[in-house]
């Protein structure tokens, strides 16, 4: 997770983060940075590698993360993130 200011960091960092995504590949059940001689299978095919990009809002980070199955939570968490060191964030 990365923060920019402008339009301008917006292209290049959603550049940079395409470009990373593209070199993943799935070995062993894990994403690991890939090339010709590391094995594994190509992770465009097998995972959704879509770039979310959302507002910026300022103040704490509280996550609450859900897992579902079936329609109804199996497991639910509330966590802190704390602070971070712009313009990343902990994710």
């Amino acid at each position: 997770v990365k923060k920019v200011s402008n339009i301008g960091e917006l292209a290049s960092t959603y550049q940079e983060i395409v470009e990373e995504l593209s070199t993943l590949v799935v070995s062993s059940g894990a994403l690991i940075k890939g090339d010709a001689n590391s094995g594994g299978v190509n992770a465009k095919g097998m995972v959704d590698l879509s770039v979310l990009m959302e507002q910026y809002l300022d103040g704490p980070e509280i996550d609450c993360d859900v897992v579902m199955s079936g329609g109804e939570y199996q497991y639910a968490a509330v966590a802190d993130n704390g602070p971070t060191m712009e313009p990343y964030f902990n994710e």
